[in-house]
């Protein structure tokens, strides 16, 4: 299994790293109207300003699950740490970034309290909200919480099509955090916990694009793809970074069903990166390590959805 972080220059480290509708409402009899209970989301939010930390529940009932869908697909299981190459390696160069999904896909630079700087992958989901893996954004052995996160959609080599742009905030899961709390040998694996939403200081989705995002009601072997920016593919003499994308199928959940299971190969810099339908280009999860075997990606939710709705809705830029 490769390590995954990779030491590229002096303190350069790299990390790697919507659609059937859910009812509202059941209707019993005539008028009894009975409320689906509601599920809580925690997170902690940093202010990449201020740097203060605050604690935030989303609660997701009816009227947040009523604005999200998913594919209707018939459930397995199995167990699942971060990404390798599955047999032969299979990945290939972006060639055109500028098209979509692959311009929504973006370089992140993060640095942190200790002044390391890991490279990962992060993906637009709004104007302004980005994706990416929480390892990618937190670890104690560099001093918990990043201090920056800057990203560049679309970076092919020494080309940026659309600019860069700069976090504001950034949320993490609950689970995430604790599991890593008082952690300073590294990142726990925390499975389908592992994913961070960061906002940005500008409308940069508006001109490079954005992906959308979805979740499956059950286990399918369907076709995907996950492209982002794996440190293999650093060329170290001219310092540039290319998008590099790989085609497998998703093999399995993991007993949780909070992780799929798939075979498109990847490397250390690929966690964050989403995992798209062939089909579509939907995202329906993210990808954040292997388990030896196989690779591994946050599998998305209702639930989990409707706190990206949250967010985006919170974090909009206007004029």
């Amino acid at each position: 299994m490769k390590k995954r972080f990779i030491c590229v220059l002096m303190g350069i480290v790299l990390m790697l790293t919507n659609v059937l509708s859910v009812n509202a409402l059941d209707v019993i009899g005539e008028d009894a109207i009975v409320q689906p209970p509601s599920e809580t989301i925690s997170v902690l939010k940093k202010d990449m300003l201020s740097g203060e930390i605050t604690q935030k529940n989303y609660v997701i009932g009816a009227e947040e699950l009523a604005a999200v869908s998913a594919y209707e697909i018939p459930v397995m299981g199995d167990s699942v740490d971060p990404n390798i190459i599955v047999g032969g390696d299979n990945r290939n160069v972006v060639v055109n970034t500028t098209i979509t999904p692959y311009s929504a896909i973006g370089l992140i630079s993060v640095t942190f309290p200790t002044g390391h700087r890991v490279i990962g992958t992060a993906w637009l989901i709004s104007p302004n909200v980005a994706l990416t893996a929480a390892h990618s954004i937190y670890d104690n052995a560099y001093g918990g919480w990043a201090t920056d996160v800057t990203i560049w959609p679309g970076r092919n080599g020494a080309s940026s099509p659309f600019g860069s742009a700069s976090s504001n905030d950034i949320i993490m899961t609950q689970e995430f955090a604790d599991a890593n709390e008082g952690n300073t040998s590294g990142v726990a694996n925390t499975g389908g916990f592992d994913w961070a939403l960061i906002s940005f200081n500008s409308n940069i989705g508006e001109v490079c694009g954005t992906i959308s995002y979805g979740y499956m009601t059950g286990f399918q072997s369907c076709s995907v793809r996950v492209s982002g920016y794996p440190g293999d593919y650093y060329d170290s003499n001219t310092g540039y970074w290319y998008q590099v994308e790989s085609l497998g199928m998703i093999t399995a959940m993991d007993g949780d069903g909070i992780s799929f299971l798939h075979d498109a190969d990847t490397d250390a810099g690929h966690s964050g990166s989403p995992l798209l339908r062939t089909d579509t280009n939907t995202a329906i999860g993210l990808n954040y390590g292997n388990n030896g075997t196989v690779n591994c990606a946050v599998r998305f939710t209702p639930e989990i959805c409707s706190v990206f709705n949250e967010f985006i809705n919170e974090s909009m830029i206007f004029g």
